[in-house]
């Protein structure tokens, strides 16, 4: 698949779709200021049809409504959806008639439904009108002609795809559609048609390049600030990959069916599915028939995930002797459900899994069957916080009108919200998702999220993680991808305790830093729980060492399921993680690892404090060349030998580079304006100026730590640790400096940020009496080298001459 091309089309038709739709608005005399008569009949001297009058009605309410720019959007994306799902159903030859749309059988951009306009046989064609298009050579209105009656005829297959002809989508129609350059010439020639053929991923791929740039200028310029609910779609949708989807609906979908049908074959046909070193599948004496095994994707996005739980499910069908189109029905009806807050992508995936069932079944789109694919319209609780809704019970099915009228479109809104509560009230075999990443709400999601998840609010996706174990049946399977820091940072450790205790982790993909996301801003992982207890060693790919993006990451999972002792492949107890303080999932350390935490830490032998914030470094904060020497004080002992009219400006420290035993002392605070100051930590002023062990709070490489004097205060990035003596705090420096910390830390906190409780839980090596002399007098003699070489640049405060000289 050419995602480059892809890519380029997709960015470049959303910027002109919408400029186009724009200029048909202006054509009937709409604009972004103004929309003049809604009742008008006439624009600009031109005379409106009825339809068009109805039809510019129609969409002046709905800009009164919303916004002009929202509605602009709307359709531009309304028409995208239908043009590249015109294009996969020609391409793949499911269009009812057969006839091309778009190309011809060469695959130029030719249609072929203009050459067979006469013998084209369409529901509601009007064959009079085309022949006045023809006699008049009005082709570029014979087409546009043919193309809503297209999309009208797929109205009865498709409903919520293709709206019948008459809504003010249709007055929006861009003009000159047959232009080689426009929006159909480029998709059928800047995409390789290979790419469309039984690729329907491609909708997805399509989808999630379309809105990239809406989804930057959403979160970009927001960067630290609230994303706003209408913002969160464009903020959070992210296709998922295709190796990882195979993984996820393998090992959890897959596991459930195997692990309660002895006989099944079914493994051999999963290429990602994960065994035991052993090689032995444990199996559960709970057999079950296919239509029970019900998949639910609360956050489908395009439908990735559910059409290759389709694939999957079908394989389980012919097994127990289904035919495929039998299969199809079954599969539709009893096991396959889908939701999402967002109404295109509710389109696409509605779309996708129409084309899946298609693909085995020839005269599936003639059967009336739809998938069970939803998304909130009118509910304002649904609309705004859908699947983390929890919903006991649906209420009564709305009950439809008689005759088609105003309330049967009525119907048909309080018929689908009813449906989205029905999904939400049921239990499911597999919930498998790729959930929205975000924390940074509104008012609204945040208090609901607080009140609702509290001790799991930190970002969408834990809710996510926590919300899906309430949708799985008992013993069912929950799969997620998601970012990992979940399974090592202190806001997430109520959520991994949650799970440790209650839950299995039945197997875990860990990829390597910037694998998914390039700027490496995001680290990913997947992973599949079960809805029980520990019941087996989880199985945990270690893919940290293996750079690349995530074609290197599926090379690897494949090899070692291939080769088990590949040496990044581990089976871990659940149960071991809670012998590290924080719960870290650590699944490839050993039993020794986790025997040191039985050894007395950091925190037994003195005070580990996190440093103050001061705010505005740029005004409070100087280096000590900057300022008048006689303003400031070094080695004071105490804040009472202090006087903050003459010398105000006091050693902080800060962090800085990579530095072990001294050094890095550069900073002064303005300590007379700290009641300005974010926190300057008063509560503390017993261990102001005290000498102990410092070390920089971001950490890119390897942790490093040192001594901090006498007559220091201390910045959150160059927090304290003070200790009862001398030789204790020497002998903690000690085992700070060494590799086996910096690994500790690289496994009980994996990011670049070293924070306080960490450094706190240090174990310490428990070793004789003549040993720890050895560590202390190998440690001051470090220090002072150390000292000896600060001293001996200008840029230390303590510099008298240069050694060489």
């Amino acid at each position: 698949m050419n995602k480059s091309a892809i890519q380029k089309f997709a960015i470049w038709a959303r910027t002109e779709l919408i400029a186009q739709v724009s200029q048909r608005a202006f054509q009937y005399g709409i604009t972004a200021e103004d929309y003049g008569d809604a009742n008008a009949a006439t624009v600009n001297g031109q005379a409106l049809t009825p339809s068009e009058q109805a039809q510019r009605r129609e969409l002046v309410s709905e800009i009164q409504q919303k916004d002009y720019h929202q509605v602009m959007e709307e359709v531009a994306y309304t028409w995208f959806n239908r043009f590249i799902a015109l294009r996969f159903m020609e391409v793949n030859n499911y269009l009812p008639s057969h006839i091309r749309v778009f190309s011809d059988s060469t695959g130029a951009f030719k249609p072929e439904i203009l050459n067979d306009a006469l013998h084209l046989e369409l529901p509601g064609l009007d064959r009079e009108k085309i022949a006045d298009f023809i006699e008049k050579n009005q082709t570029e209105d014979l087409y546009r002609y043919l193309l809503l009656t297209q999309c009208n005829a797929l109205n009865e297959a498709m409903p919520r795809m293709f709206e019948r002809m008459g809504s003010y989508t249709e007055l929006l129609l861009p003009n000159n559609i047959l232009k080689a350059d426009g929006i159909l010439g480029r998709m059928v020639t800047d995409i390789p048609e290979e790419d469309w053929t039984d690729q329907v991923q491609i909708i997805g791929w399509l989808y999630q390049y379309y809105i990239s740039e809406r989804h930057e200028a959403v979160v970009d310029p927001l960067k630290g600030k609230i994303i706003q609910s209408k913002d969160v779609p464009a903020a959070t949708q992210i296709f998922t990959t295709d190796w990882v989807v195979r993984y996820m609906v393998e090992n959890s979908l897959g596991r459930y069916w195997i692990e309660r049908h002895p006989e099944s074959k079914l493994a051999d046909k999963l290429q990602f599915f994960v065994k035991p070193k052993n090689g032995e599948i444990t199996h559960i004496n709970e057999p079950v028939k296919p239509q029970e095994l019900t998949f639910f994707d609360p956050c489908m996005g395009s439908g990735h995930i559910l059409v290759y739980a389709f694939e999957v499910l079908m394989e389980i069908y012919k097994e127990c002797g289904y035919g495929e189109r039998d299969a199809v029905a079954e599969i539709l009806q009893n096991n396959l459900f889908g939701l999402d807050i967002d109404e295109r992508c509710s389109q696409l995936a509605y779309f996708a899994v129409m084309m899946k069932a298609r693909s085995y079944d020839r005269r599936f789109l003639s059967r009336g069957i739809e998938p069970q694919v939803y998304y909130p319209q009118k509910d304002a609780d649904l609309v705004q916080f859908c699947s983390l809704l929890q919903v006991k019970d649906p209420g009564k099915k709305p009950r439809e009108p008689e005759e088609l009228t105003l309330f049967y479109q009525n119907y048909e809104v309080l018929l689908n919200d009813w449906n989205c509560r029905r999904l939400l009230s049921q239990k499911y075999a597999v919930v498998c998702t790729n959930p929205p990443y975000l924390n940074r709400y509104d008012a609204a999601l945040k208090k609901f999220v607080t009140e609702r998840y509290k001790d799991y609010s930190s970002d969408l996706f834990s809710v996510f993680i926590y919300r899906n174990f309430d949708f799985c049946k008992k013993g069912g399977y929950s799969a997620l991808m998601t970012p990992n820091v979940w399974m090592f940072i202190k806001s997430y450790e109520k959520l991994r305790g949650y799970i440790i205790r209650n839950k299995w982790i039945s197997g875990l993909v860990q990829m390597a830093k910037g694998a998914f996301f390039k700027e490496a801003t995001v680290d990913i992982c997947s992973f599949i729980f079960q809805n029980a207890q520990e019941k087996a060693p989880g199985l945990y790919f270690r893919l940290e060492d293996f750079k690349g993006d995530m074609e290197v990451q599926r090379e690897k999972v494949l090899e070692a399921i291939e080769n088990p002792d590949c040496g990044y492949f581990y089976e871990a107890k659940q149960s071991n993680f809670s012998k590290i303080p924080g719960s870290p999932v650590a699944y490839w350390v050993s039993k020794k690892f986790t025997e040191n935490y039985t050894n007395k830490s950091v925190g037994d032998f003195g005070d580990v404090i996190t440093g103050m914030t001061i705010g505005d470094n740029n005004r409070y904060l100087r280096l000590w060349y900057e300022i008048n020497i006689n303003n400031a004080i070094f080695n004071a002992k105490s804040m009472n030998e202090i006087d903050l009219k003459k010398t105000y400006w006091i050693p902080y420290s800060k962090g800085g580079p990579r530095r072990n035993w001294y050094g890095n002392y550069e900073y002064l605070v303005n300590w007379s304006q700290k009641d300005n100051f974010n926190r300057s930590k008063t509560t503390l002023q017993h261990l102001y100026l005290h000498d102990g062990i410092t070390w920089p709070f971001v950490t890119s490489g390897d942790f490093s730590a040192r001594i901090l004097p006498l007559g220091f205060l201390w910045d959150v990035a160059g927090s304290p640790c003070f200790f009862q003596n001398e030789s204790i705090k020497l002998y903690v420096l000690g085992a700070m400096c060494s590799k086996a910390v910096n690994y500790i830390l690289k496994v009980v906190n994996p990011t670049i940020n070293v924070q306080a409780i960490d450094v706190s839980m240090l174990p310490l090596p428990d070793c004789g009496d003549a040993y720890k002399t050895k560590i202390i007098n190998t440690v001051s003699t470090n220090c002072k080298l150390s000292q000896f070489d600060w001293d001996s640049f200008e840029t230390s405060w303590d510099f008298k001459k240069h050694p060489l000289i």
